[in-house]
């Protein structure tokens, strides 16, 4: 057994394996704490967005002013297209009878577009794309009121 009190006994190697290095965990933290801190203090903006939506006058008023009849273009629930009540069952139908519509009435003619709830998003920008590349610029959205 070693005495305690020997200088060789006592003596402490330095350990040379590792590498100084900062502790990233605590660092972690606090930025984990100030990102909570602005979260909690910053506002977030809660409720409607300011969109400026023009006025447009309703269905009574238009009529009163003798516009001239509107194309009326109808998409069900099962996708199918309607325009003036006749059944469009193809791509290149639809471009037709619409091309009929604007020579009966013109590309000024108001266009009164409708879709049921349950039609796909595509469909009625499809439709859409057919009337804008028709030249028909007054595409008039049919909603019911009550959302």
């Amino acid at each position: 057994m070693t005495d305690p009190r020997d200088s060789r006994a006592l003596r402490l190697e330095p350990v040379t394996d590792e590498e100084p290095a900062m502790l990233m965990t605590s660092m972690i933290d606090v930025i984990f704490i100030v990102l909570a801190f602005f979260v909690c203090v910053s506002e977030v903006k809660k409720g409607r967005l300011g969109v400026d939506v023009p006025q447009v006058p309703n269905a009574e008023a238009s009529a009163a002013q003798g516009d001239k009849e509107p194309i009326v273009v109808e998409v069900t629930g099962d996708d199918r297209v309607f325009v003036c009540g006749e059944a469009a069952r193809s791509e290149e139908e639809l471009t037709r009878l619409i091309a009929q519509a604007v020579e009966r009435l013109g590309t000024d003619a108001a266009v009164h577009l409708s879709g049921d709830r349950q039609a796909k998003n595509g469909t009625m920008m499809r439709v859409v794309s057919h009337l804008s590349k028709a030249g028909l610029k007054r595409i008039e959205f049919a909603v019911q009121a009550g959302g």
